[in-house]
């Protein structure tokens, strides 16, 4: 069980038959309940009540879960409120956070940047390319 849904599960709420059906079927991670909460095809309970028969043949596990239909409703329906913040928790627990996309390129013209030292002070081109007149006049050959 993840760290986001277990917040969520600590409620009192949700009844630990709950939490061991969620955790037998594999339903005990939060992007699960994410993905669920985005389609909004039909209710929480009605997508869960389909892939139970495909989740497990255990007709206890089956029965447990269909009793609590309505816990699988308010579960959806929490994770879906705080979906943003479970996502950035997401996010950070991969290492990315709250970084931002880096930025590329410039929106400005070359040109139009400024320097503190102009460029032909920097560059002694005699040195690089022999044979080239340096713009500032220096000849370190001589």
């Amino acid at each position: 069980m993840d760290r986001s849904i277990h917040r969520f599960l600590c409620l009192p709420i949700f009844d630990d038959d709950f939490r061991s059906v969620l955790r037998q079927l594999g339903l005990d991670h939060v992007e699960y309940w994410l993905a669920l909460a985005g389609d909004e095809s039909a209710m929480s309970d009605e997508k869960i009540s389909a892939l139970l028969p495909a989740l497990t043949g255990d007709q206890d596990i089956l029965d447990k879960m269909l009793v609590r239909l309505d816990m699988v409703n308010l579960l959806a329906a929490m994770v879906a409120r705080s979906a943003v913040k479970v996502k950035a928790e997401i996010a950070a627990d991969l290492g990315y956070g709250y970084a931002e996309p880096p930025q590329v390129g410039s929106n400005r013209p070359a040109s139009s940047v400024e320097h503190s030292v102009p460029l032909s002070t920097v560059v002694d081109t005699q040195a690089c390319w022999p044979g080239i007149p340096s713009r500032s006049g220096f000849n370190p050959r001589s």
